[in-house]
């Protein structure tokens, strides 16, 4: 738990600037000089788990990130198969609140549709109901 229990992302000094939105496009730009997130560069801190950043490498001198590079996830199962280093996980590319609100949208009129269709099978099924006594059980035998 010690080396593994956090992500690489929770222990970022560079943290901040992702909870901010604020990526560097290049490892060359301004956002990379000024420190700002690696992700969109590939960085693959959120998803992997060991502690560089609190023990850093080379007997402590430095760790990919504060060298300016993304993590690259070498501490994760199947690290070797996992995709170019320079590929981002996963970025959206539209505003996240339209399309939550479209998928809201969705999901009320597929529940509506699935309520009608069950409500018309409910007052099928109750018309098509005969009601039956003891003693009409007793006529069939």
């Amino acid at each position: 738990m010690v080396f593994f229990g956090k992500s690489i992302h929770d222990r970022c000094y560079r943290r901040p600037f992702y909870d901010k939105g604020l990526f560097a496009e290049t490892f060359d730009d301004e956002g990379a000089r000024k420190g700002w997130c690696l992700y969109r560069l590939g960085c693959k801190g959120p998803m992997t788990y060991n502690a560089c950043a609190t023990t850093k490498w080379n007997q402590g001198t430095s760790w990919p990130v504060e060298s300016g590079h993304g993590c690259l996830g070498c501490s994760e199962p199947n690290f070797w198969d996992a995709g170019g280093f320079y590929n981002a996980l996963s970025i959206p590319d539209s505003d996240i609140t339209r399309q939550a609100a479209y998928v809201l949208g969705a999901g009320v009129a597929l529940g509506a549709a699935a309520g009608a269709i069950n409500r018309n099978k409910q007052s099928k099924a109750a018309s098509a109901h005969e009601t039956v006594t003891i003693d009409d059980l007793d006529k069939k035998s």
